[in-house]
């Protein structure tokens, strides 16, 4: 009874995890400023291999002016060590003809309805399990003297999803 439950809900948990978040890129040709958008630029260098497509590299931020240049406001955060964070916030300017493609980020609500339901699923089916409510195990003593199931959490979980809901 338990491994087809466990089976479900990790199903479950595997499909919404490939939902990949509550936004959706959508492209424009013009969106409105102060809207974060995402410019696919061109990476080119001197080793570039002519024969094959030119990698991009995809720039997010806060959109301040759009014209015949196209400039960004910036937020980068790196860490170094435990302890020592640093966010640098910059502009970016550079001009439309470089752009291969600029989207605009929207909140999918039907992504966020189905990501929380999965979470409260998996939330309360540990509740259930830790609490005993998961039904009997096969070959089971008659009498319910049988060891109790461990349930073990992990804090790299517990961080991963800590990290999927603040950003």
């Amino acid at each position: 009874m338990c491994s087809l439950a466990f089976r479900r809900v990790f199903l479950v948990a595997t499909g919404v995890s490939l939902l990949a978040g509550c936004h959706t890129y959508r492209t424009v040709e013009s969106p409105p400023v102060g809207s974060t958008v995402r410019v696919r630029v061109p990476v080119t260098s001197a080793l570039s291999n002519p024969n094959r497509a030119p990698a991009t590299a995809s720039i997010e931020g806060v959109l301040i002016s759009m014209s015949d240049t196209i400039t960004l406001a910036t937020q980068t955060r790196r860490e170094f060590g435990a302890y020592r964070e640093i966010t640098q916030y910059d502009t970016l300017r550079f001009a439309s003809s470089q752009a291969n493609s600029l989207e605009i980020r929207e909140f999918a609500r039907n992504r966020s309805v189905v990501l929380g339901v999965a979470i409260a699923a998996g939330a309360g089916f540990g509740g259930a399990l830790a609490f005993g409510f998961g039904g009997g195990r096969r070959n089971e003593p008659p009498d319910g003297q049988g060891p109790l199931p461990a349930i073990v959490v992990s804090g790299s979980l517990l961080s991963t999803l800590w990290g999927a809901i603040v950003r």
